[in-house]
């Protein structure tokens, strides 16, 4: 047996699942629209994104927090959409000198319009 296994093993029987999501940051968003689930995504990349260009960007910590944030409201069966406009607009404003930030944010907010 691999006790470093990270998937999903099954041995005899059968496995009946509405739903499933495996692997690293897998998560099930029910109800959502793919519009809701594509932005939940790109909001995943901007907060790796701030992650990877931290160094270039003021208060890092606190962008990737409030992308975080953003992202647990948009998760929500019922989002408030002017707290995620807000939040992403103050990140594209931080990261005005950083353009994969910028271009996530940018397409963040393009999401936003489809989704809640």
């Amino acid at each position: 047996m691999n006790h470093n296994n990270r998937g999903i093993v099954i041995t005899g029987g059968t496995l009946t699942a509405e739903n499933l999501a495996v692997g690293d940051n897998a998560q099930l968003i029910h109800g959502a629209s793919s519009a809701s689930a594509d932005l939940v995504r790109c909001l995943a990349a901007v907060e790796a994104a701030i992650e990877a260009h931290r160094a270039l960007l003021p208060d890092p910590d606190d962008l990737k927090s409030a992308a975080s944030a953003a992202s647990a409201e948009a998760r929500r069966s019922k989002p408030n959409s002017g707290r995620i406009f807000e939040v992403l607009k103050e990140i594209g404003s931080a990261a005005s000198s950083v353009a994969p930030v910028v271009e996530l944010v940018k397409s963040a907010l393009s999401l936003l319009h489809h989704a809640v």
